[in-house]
């Protein structure tokens, strides 16, 4: 039985400084996520992966910055 490939995409708005930001570049190092924005004093994360790696990445973040902005795309699949 084939099983389908399937991915949500998570765009993670962070708004940190410091050692929180060093801390949360390193999760998303760890989980291979993009940064595809970078300010001052924030920056976007990008993550593609399932959903359960989506959301530790998401709760791991939240530990260091409870301000994060999320937007999900919801599962995205194609049969195997």
């Amino acid at each position: 039985m084939s099983r389908a490939i399937a991915v949500e995409v998570a765009l993670v708005r962070v708004g940190a400084t410091g050692p929180q930001r060093t801390e949360i570049l390193r999760i998303a190092k760890h989980l291979q996520a993009t940064v595809i924005d970078y300010r001052e004093r924030a920056f976007t994360l990008r993550l593609c992966d399932t959903a359960e790696t989506v959301d530790h990445f998401i709760a791991a973040v939240r530990v260091h910055c409870a301000s994060a902005e999320v937007v999900r795309s919801g599962c995205i699949a194609l049969p195997a």
